[in-house]
C-alpha cells in the first residue's frame, strides 16, 4: 500500500510540474499578445 501511495504522489507531482509549464507557457505567450 505504501508502493502505491508513493506511486500516486509522484504522478500528482508530474501533473503539477506539467500544468506549471503549461500555465508559465500560456502567460509568457499571452504577454507577448
Amino acid at each position: 500500500m505504501q508502493r502505491r501511495w508513493v506511486k500516486w504522489v509522484a504522478v500528482i507531482l508530474a501533473v503539477v510540474f506539467i500544468l506549471t509549464s503549461v500555465i508559465s507557457v500560456g502567460l509568457s505567450v499571452f504577454a507577448g499578445m
